[in-house]
């Protein structure tokens, strides 16, 4: 498809780091975005004969929202990796959009867990990850103004311009036909006066405001979009076990001398090796400590990081 045109204004954008690799799934999300009123940047928009690296910290520095679109070709891009982690040293604000499922490194898991992530590969609708991506945490400080309201303005100056051409007719010389007029343009006058008996013995006239009665429950559906926000790539993986958190959790408080917890995650050779040295008493720290760590930790990162699905 056509590259999108990218912002070149002095507001607030929003930087895209990506992989071109990646071309055939970004540029449509970038063309959305920009069709719903988003002020975006990527590197098409780099200016013929400067510095490559020096053009992307400068836009890097002045967006004012930095997604990545995270995939196995963005890992294995340096540019792309650079590029996150200048977001990062800068502490803007960031959004990881994951393309497909992926095994991050484990510094830059440490690092990139603590974001707010979306997982497009795991919504079944288009709708319902672009409903997701435009209310993500302050990603509205690049929204543009709607262009809206300068049509409605040209609108409401073309009856003003149209307006003084009405009282022509009287200055044609069908006079007999403009005198004419008046009678048919006075009958509409006379519906108003008669309308109350009719508007109090007509059923059919007062049916239609009970329309706008029924509509709302037709309006109330779309929040039906809400519930695809919820599942991630883990929870909607039928094939990883069903661990309980609360369970490892305890598990690992009262039995992480000998490595119960270990066996109940699914992580045998760890469990192992907690039955042989549980006699130093470090295993039974480690448990305790683990344990806190799974009670306190969310949902999401307790499925990614014991590879499982919350029973």
């Amino acid at each position: 498809m056509n590259a999108p045109a990218p912002y070149m204004g002095q507001e607030k954008y929003i930087f895209i780091s990506y992989s071109h690799r990646d071309t055939a799934q970004v540029y449509p999300i970038i063309s959305e975005l920009i069709t719903r009123g988003y002020r975006v940047w990527y590197d098409s928009g780099i200016d013929p004969g400067t510095e490559w690296d020096e053009n992307i910290a400068q836009h890097i520095n002045e967006c004012g929202y930095f997604i990545a679109f995270m995939s196995g070709n963005y890992l294995g891009s340096n540019n792309c990796k650079d590029e996150l982690n200048y977001a990062r040293d800068l502490e803007k604000e960031r959004l990881i959009v994951y393309l497909e499922e992926v095994t991050l490194p484990s510094g830059m898991a440490m690092r990139v867990n603590r974001l707010q992530s979306i997982f497009k590969y795991a919504y079944p609708t288009e709708a319902a990850f672009y409903e997701k991506l435009c209310t993500a945490k302050n990603i509205d400080v690049c929204y543009a103004p709607s262009a809206q309201p300068a049509a409605t303005v040209a609108a409401a100056a073309t009856p003003a311009v149209t307006a003084p051409a009405t009282p022509t007719p009287p200055v044609t010389p069908a006079q007999p036909q403009y005198r004419a007029a008046p009678p048919n343009y006075q009958t509409p006058p006379a519906k108003p006066k008669a309308s109350p008996p009719n508007y109090s013995t007509s059923p059919n006239y007062r049916t239609p405001p009970a329309k706008p009665k029924a509509s709302p429950p037709n309006y109330a559906a779309p929040p039906t979009y809400q519930a695809p926000a919820a599942p991630t790539g883990y929870a909607m993986n039928t094939g990883l076990p069903v661990r309980n958190k609360t369970l490892a959790g305890v598990l690992a408080i009262l039995f992480g001398s000998y490595g119960i917890q270990k066996f109940y995650l699914g992580k045998i050779g760890a469990g192992v090796l907690c039955i042989l040295f549980c006699w130093t008493l470090i295993p039974g720290i480690v448990g305790i400590v683990e344990g806190i760590n799974i009670l306190t930790s969310s949902d999401e990162a307790f499925q990614r990081k014991y590879r499982c699905r919350i029973g």
